[in-house]
C-alpha cells in the first residue's frame, strides 16, 4: 500500500469537501497529488500493468451519484500520459453497503467480509488475469476495503494488486476499537 499523505489538515478537508460536499473543482488538485507522487517515485509502479479504483455504487439508492474516486483516477491517469490501461469500473459494486465511517475496527470488518464481499465483481476477467493492477482509493482506515477489492481481483485471476491512496490514517499502536495485550 502507497499513500501520498496522512488522513489530517488540509489533505483531510480538501478530500472531505471533495467528497461529501461534491466540491468538484478538488478532483484535480487530489488527482495531481497521486501523479506526483508516482511520478517521483516511478521505479516504485513501473511493473503495474492495470490503474483502476474502489467502486463506488451509483445505482438505485446510491449515496452518490457519481463516482469520486473514479473521477481521480482518470484525471490522474491522463496526467500520467497514459502509462498504464486504465479501467475505473474494472471492479464493479452491485449494491449499495453501509457506511464506514465512524465504525469500530470490528464493526469495519464486519461489513467488509459480509455486504462488501458480496457486493464486488469483476465483469470481464479478460482483463484482469495475469495483469499487476494499481487499485486508487481516497482514504485508507484499516485496510479492510481494499483488501477486498483485492481478494475480488485476485479471485479474477491477477498476478499481484497494490493499493495507493491519497490519505491513510495516523499508525497507532492497534486498530480502532481493538486493544492489544500482552502476557498471559
Amino acid at each position: 500500500m502507497f499513500s501520498v499523505g496522512v488522513h489530517r489538515d488540509g489533505l483531510r478537508q480538501a478530500i472531505t469537501h471533495y467528497k461529501y460536499l461534491g466540491d468538484d473543482r478538488l478532483a484535480r488538485f487530489l488527482a495531481g497529488s497521486l501523479a506526483s507522487y508516482v511520478d517521483e517515485r516511478a521505479a516504485w509502479f513501473e511493473e503495474f500493468d492495470v490503474l483502476t479504483s474502489v467502486p463506488s455504487y451509483r445505482g438505485v439508492g446510491a449515496r452518490r451519484r457519481w463516482d469520486p474516486v473514479g473521477t481521480i483516477t482518470t484525471v490522474m491517469a491522463a496526467r500520467l500520459g497514459g502509462r498504464w490501461d486504465v479501467v475505473p469500473d474494472l471492479v464493479s459494486k452491485s449494491c449499495e453497503t453501509p457506511a464506514m465511517t465512524g465504525l469500530t475496527w470490528s464493526e469495519r470488518q464486519a461489513v467488509a467480509q459480509g455486504p462488501l464481499r458480496k457486493a464486488l465483481a469483476v465483469a470481464d476477467t479478460g482483463q484482469v488475469g495475469g495483469s499487476r493492477i494499481l487499485v486508487v482509493d481516497d482514504v485508507f482506515t484499516d485496510g479492510s476495503t481494499l483488501r477486498e477489492v483485492a481478494l475480488t481481483l485476485l479471485g479474477a485471476g491477477a498476478a499481484e494488486v497494490a493499493g495507493l491512496v491519497l490519505a491513510r490514517r495516523a499508525w497507532t499502536a492497534s486498530p480502532p476499537g481493538v486493544t492489544l495485550t500482552f502476557g498471559r
